[in-house]
């Protein structure tokens, strides 16, 4: 479709330069001429066209333009038949004049939309061929798939089988073998599916699939490969966040952060324009005092499917420490600790605030096993509380009807019992446990059913917010990341990813310019999880932000200066330089 208009674009520019080549002095000439270009260089189908236009009579109303006239003193005059005008503008009525304000819709997952060819059928054969070729190759890889899913069913029941019996030795045999083929089906599924034109304009345009390994695998490369994760790491070293903070970080989900718009002329231009209330957070930018008064929104897309557990820590690296006139760290919030707003010092520099999600360490090993395992366990516990909810409703059924009829006594006593147990478990033990929603199980559920250790992890007082030793607290409660020597949590799990299969000493060795660090530093180097900054300066809205949340009556807001400057010449002032 495309490939007609770029040739007669083609041909149009060349006729356009035969014609400003030839002299204007002989118009006889000029005409031959381009009737024989026409001829040798444009189409008869485009030829004839430009025929028909030409012996067409014109409609136009506009003046001819004018003749040049001969050479006379080495100048070009140029003398025009139209008299210059001075006309008013007509003036615009609003109430009639409509204003085009249709914009694209938008597309989401809410919203979505289905992916169209970009040319019909037949217009342009070579697409087609591809298409068709696309097609063929994601179809042959989705039966290699499916042979490959009924290899793991038939090793699953006999796993089973040899785990019923006590064959450890055996178990665990097969269980190596089930990784490696479940590795082989993710790889499959993803190949199968990412060359199609639908499935990289769906993950495009927002309608990412989180149960789609296809899409999972898009959105992490996109994450890795177009800048995101680059501008992430960019900022974090050249604002020493590392090794400030953190001796090393190696991110493994997309952490994103959330505030509302500053309250200035450009917030209340946004509002008035159907605008959002709620801005992104770029990684390193500023932010005023009044934008984080309340706990932004933190928010992640992780490339994992199991539920995994993790401790969101947020501090403030740059406290002045007047003892030992340096700088300290302030915890301003964690999962369960009150959130305390940021409220930068009078007189100091800008304050890093850090966001850091710290990946909890594993049950047993994060695998495709433990994932499949997972769902299985999830699919179960699922199926018994439909059946609850049976036996629920068949017991409601029973005693609505004996209402309706009068009788005094709808259920026997074992039945109302039954029933008020069963209403009782089926909101508590018995809860729907969906995976697109792990923060609404109940606390007992949710220590069960995740591929994480749950831990314990004590609320920190007010007391001990000051001076909060982050890379102490990883290295207590084991929140580095993986354990495994060969890290398959980073950079995609099977495919590779941004890490390229390296080992987990491989990647902490990277830090301190490549040196390493001793065993003590290297314990705290986060392998995982998720990191986002912002900054923020002192201004005149931080005293009430600290008074209402941080001061509560027994501290005062602290302020700092430079120290006075030693001025060598001051003994020297007022005295006469010459005598």
């Amino acid at each position: 479709m495309f490939a007609l208009p770029l040739r007669r674009t083609c041909h149009v520019a060349r006729v356009i330069a035969v014609r400003r080549s030839v002299s204007v002095s002989a118009p006889n000439n000029a005409e031959a001429i381009e009737a024989t270009v026409l001829k040798e260089v444009v189409p008869p189908s485009v030829l004839g066209k430009i025929e028909a236009a030409a012996t067409k009579p014109s409609t136009s109303t506009l003046p001819a333009k004018a003749k040049v006239p001969a050479l006379t003193s080495g100048r070009r005059k140029f003398v025009s038949s139209r008299k210059r005008t001075t006309s008013t503008p007509t003036p615009v009525d609003p109430a009639t004049t409509t204003v085009n304000t249709k914009r694209r819709p938008q597309i989401s997952v809410d919203k979505p939309k289905n992916w169209n060819r970009p040319i019909a059928e037949g217009v342009l054969p070579a697409y087609d061929e591809a298409l068709k070729l696309i097609m063929r190759d994601s179809e042959d890889l989705s039966k290699e798939a499916r042979k490959v899913g009924k290899e793991i069913d038939a090793l699953e029941a006999q796993a089973e089988a040899e785990e019923a019996q006590g064959n450890t030795e055996k178990f665990n045999s097969i269980l190596e073998e089930l990784e490696s083929l479940r590795k082989k089906y993710h790889i499959l599924s993803v190949q199968s599916q990412i060359n199609m034109p639908s499935v990289r304009w769906t993950v495009n345009n927002a309608q990412l699939d989180p149960w789609n390994p296809a899409h999972l695998h898009l959105a992490e490369q996109r994450w890795r490969g177009q800048g995101a994760l680059d501008l992430l790491m960019e900022r974090i070293h050249q604002m020493h966040v590392v090794p400030d903070l953190l001796p090393g970080v190696h991110p493994s989900l997309d952490l994103h952060v959330t505030v509302p718009y500053p309250l200035n002329k450009q917030f209340k231009r946004s509002m008035k324009s159907g605008g959002k209330s709620i801005v992104g957070v770029e990684p390193g930018s500023f932010l005023s005092p009044t934008q984080t008064a309340r706990a932004p929104g933190v928010w992640a897309h992780a490339w994992h499917s199991d539920v995994r557990l993790y401790t969101m820590v947020m501090l403030d690296p740059d406290v002045p420490n007047e003892e030992t006139r340096s700088f300290t760290t302030y915890l301003h919030w964690m999962n369960h600790t009150k959130y305390v707003p940021p409220h930068p010092q009078q007189g100091t520099p800008y304050h890093r605030y850090t966001i850091v999600l710290l990946p909890q360490p594993a049950k047993t090993v994060y695998s495709l096993n433990t994932e499949a395992k997972l769902f299985k366990d999830l699919a179960k516990h699922n199926a018994e509380r439909e059946t609850v909810g049976v036996r629920i409703s068949e017991l409601t059924t029973k005693k609505a009807k004996a209402k309706s009829q009068g009788e005094v006594k709808g259920l026997t006593p074992a039945e109302f019992e039954e029933l008020k147990t069963l209403s009782k478990q089926f909101t508590t033990t018995h809860a729907e446990l969906s995976v697109s929603s792990p923060t609404s199980w109940p606390l007992p559920l949710l220590k069960e059913h995740t591929t994480s250790q749950w831990l314990d992890i004590p609320v920190v007082p007010d007391s001990q917010r000051r001076g909060f030793n982050l890379r102490q607290f990883i290295r207590e409660w084991g929140l580095s990341g993986s354990d495994d020597s060969t890290l398959k949590d980073i950079g995609g799990s099977a495919l590779g990813g941004g890490t390229s299969g390296q080992s987990l000493p491989g990647l902490r060795a990277q830090v301190n310019g490549g040196k390493g660090l001793g065993t003590e530093e290297n314990n705290a180097v986060v392998v995982g999880g998720g990191v986002h900054m912002f900054r923020e300066l002192w201004d005149e809205t931080v005293s009430g932000v600290f008074e209402v949340s941080v001061a509560e009556g027994r501290e005062n807001e602290e302020k700092y200066a430079l120290p006075k400057k030693v001025d060598r010449y001051e003994d020297l002032k007022g005295v006469r330089k010459y005598i």
